[in-house]
């Protein structure tokens, strides 16, 4: 079973976040739990707001470098094409190709940090 984890951007610093997601009813806002700020049985947990738009799950998959691959990231494949990791009907594939997310793809960055790629 592949852990389930979510990264964002903060709307305060820009810096990139990679935890639990947490969203409350009625509020716009989205929150990023950083994996290790909840210790035992104390709930002490550091709430980061991010930007919405920017929020992506992690795939479940880890590329060559060791890096998680997460919705969103711009990759490049071994034939030298590129695309966005997007999910489609229960599966994340690499956009436009429906190609199945390979192990051997180098992240490129995500569309939210490169506007050559951004939709």
């Amino acid at each position: 079973m592949r852990p389930i984890k979510f990264r964002g951007k903060s709307l305060n610093t820009g810096e990139w976040f990679y935890g639990a997601l947490a969203t409350f009813p009625g509020c716009q806002a989205a929150h990023i739990i950083p994996c290790g700020t909840c210790k035992g049985k104390e709930v002490n947990c550091c709430f980061v707001e991010v930007n919405p738009y920017t929020v992506g799950q992690f795939t479940g998959c880890i590329n060559y470098d060791g890096q998680e691959i997460y919705e969103d990231d711009v990759v490049l494949l071994k034939d030298g094409r590129t695309g966005i990791v997007q999910f489609q009907e229960n599966l994340y594939e690499f956009l436009a190709d429906f190609h199945h997310i390979d192990p051997e793809m180098k992240i490129l960055g995500n569309i939210h940090d490169n506007p050559r790629y951004n939709r």
